[in-house]
């Protein structure tokens, strides 16, 4: 019996952004699947394990947009790195600012990395990579 892959997480708002993030998914040949929550509670209940997500797998990523409702991708970010069993979770940042001041507090608060959106075909672009890179690329740090 072949083990589930742990998800991909969107949290995103936009949902034109997830299709680009489907799409890119589809284009890089990964078969890790793609879940999307819209705010900050569900992030909450997924990463917790709450209903509805009672049987979820952590993600393999976390792609967090910065511009939520009520609680920013940023104080979201924070939050999660606060959480004992959830802070080497790869999150990567996605905005529509480039602004240094927003770019520098997502490091300063422990984003992997941050990407700013762009239109619709550079948003993929960048997708496409940032994926390929994060699941495919990149070796997480073994259980001991």
């Amino acid at each position: 019996m072949t083990k589930p892959l742990p998800p991909i997480l969107a949290v995103e708002d936009d949902p034109s952004d997830i299709l680009f993030i489907r799409r890119a998914l589809s284009k890089v040949d990964v078969a890790n699947p793609l879940v999307s929550v819209v705010n900050g509670d569900e992030l909450e209940a997924y990463l917790f394990g709450r209903f509805p997500y009672v049987d979820r797998l952590l993600p393999a990523l976390v792609l967090l947009d910065v511009g939520l409702p009520r609680r920013t991708g940023l104080d979201l970010l924070e939050w999660i790195r606060k959480q004992r069993d959830l802070a080497s979770l790869p999150v990567v940042m996605l905005s529509a600012s480039d602004k240094a001041k927003d770019v520098n507090r997502a490091y300063e608060l422990g984003a992997n990395s941050y990407v700013v959106k762009g239109s619709g075909e550079i948003l993929g672009d960048r997708l496409k990579a940032l994926i390929t890179y994060w699941v495919k690329i990149n070796q997480p740090a073994k259980g001991s």
